[in-house]
């Protein structure tokens, strides 16, 4: 916890930090609508990415980085 703590004082502290996008959108960045997942998930099948490959780009990854975190978590709960 104390990590996660001072991680968030980092940020508290130094917003020059982090990139300054004044309310505007990430240009960058898009997100897909739920309703835009089936037609995504479609195209990448015709542009023939992996199984594992739309899996990871539709939230794959997302999951298993919570799953690690979230088992850190119970196993140091468990050691105390």
């Amino acid at each position: 916890m104390k990590g996660r703590a001072r991680s968030i004082a980092f940020v508290d502290d130094n917003p020059e930090a982090r990139p300054a996008n004044h309310g505007r959108p990430n240009r960058h960045t898009r997100f897909a609508q739920p309703e835009q997942v089936e037609e995504l998930a479609e195209r990448m099948c015709r542009n023939n990415y992996s199984e594992a490959g739309i899996r990871s780009i539709l939230g794959g990854n997302f999951h298993r980085g919570c799953q690690h975190v979230w088992n850190q978590v119970l196993t140091q709960g468990e050691k105390k």
